[in-house]
């Protein structure tokens, strides 16, 4: 038996529309179709999901460390430093789930093929370039920080 979705009269299962008001008829015994159901069961053909990348994630561990504490000793107002810190925390809270993301990996899939590792490296990696502009940037801020140089507005 359908049913006419905006005057509610009852149809046999052969009708469509409904004779009234032209409106499409529904079954009301069928369930209605979801549009936010998302299907997650695996297939055969599935492949593992991409390996996080651990060195992007270290990368962040250490930069946060360096932004939550170093702006402690530099002379600026204390809503720069928490801003800096906030930042840091941030960075740090990813990369840790990065760093535990790839050891649940490597538990459920074991240790990579050098293919899995190379795509890593290809996409995602922080290159020696962006390490040693880090360590400089690092090395500045320290140094600012000793000589206790002033910022200027």
């Amino acid at each position: 038996m359908n049913k006419c979705t905006y005057c509610g009269k009852e149809y046999p299962d052969e009708a469509t529309v409904c004779e009234l008001d032209e409106e499409p008829l529904i079954d009301p015994n069928k369930p209605k179709p979801s549009f936010f159901k998302i299907d997650i069961t695996p297939t055969k053909e599935s492949k593992k999901p991409k390996l996080p990348d651990e060195g992007l994630a270290k990368f962040c561990i250490i930069a946060g460390w360096a932004m939550v504490i170093l702006p402690l000793f530099l002379p600026h107002d204390t809503g720069l430093k928490l801003r800096a810190a906030a930042t840091g925390c941030m960075s740090l809270s990813w990369g840790h789930s990065q760093v535990a993301a790839a050891k649940k990996w490597r538990q459920k899939y074991g240790e990579p093929s050098t293919e899995e590792l190379i795509e890593v490296k290809k996409t995602h990696s922080v290159s020696w370039p962006i390490w040693a502009l880090v360590a400089l940037v690092v090395l500045g801020i320290v140094f600012a920080a000793l000589t206790g140089a002033k910022h200027e507005h």
